[in-house]
């Protein structure tokens, strides 16, 4: 029997990623984000999300991208993992894919022709930070 697995597809200049659905708690708009000192690069800081201190990734940089300030149409995706929450600040959401798991590789898939790196929230909520 196969599995079918649902993702949240976005995109990051020409590049797209996926997450699984299961993941995510919700897409929002992009809201305040408080700078903490001696956050990694990649972090834009926290920001207070339905009253959770929430860690903000800005996944432009982490996937090489420039660190500059985002476009305030950037949504922002809620992922959380038992305990812990991030969100993550990616240029678009393209789209909600349901794959089966037989078409699925460790990382990537291909979909309509392009490669779509698979991301594990666990890589994303393990990551240490001052805050852990």
């Amino acid at each position: 029997m196969t599995r079918q697995l649902s993702l949240v597809v976005f995109e990051m200049g020409e590049q797209q990623f996926g997450l699984p659905i299961d993941a995510v708690t919700e897409i929002i708009p992009l809201i305040a984000v408080s700078r903490v000192p001696n956050m990694p690069d990649d972090w834009l800081g926290v920001a207070n999300v339905r009253g959770y201190v929430t860690p903000v990734v800005d996944y432009r940089v982490r996937v090489g991208g420039a660190k500059d300030l985002p476009p305030l149409s950037s949504p922002l995706i809620v992922i959380r993992q038992g305990r812990q929450q991030a969100a993550l600040l990616v240029e678009r959401i393209k789209q909600i894919l349901t794959i089966s798991d037989e078409h699925l590789d460790p990382s990537v898939i291909i979909h309509e022709g392009q490669l779509l790196m698979l991301i594990d929230p666990k890589t994303v909520l393990g990551r240490e930070t001052p805050l852990s």
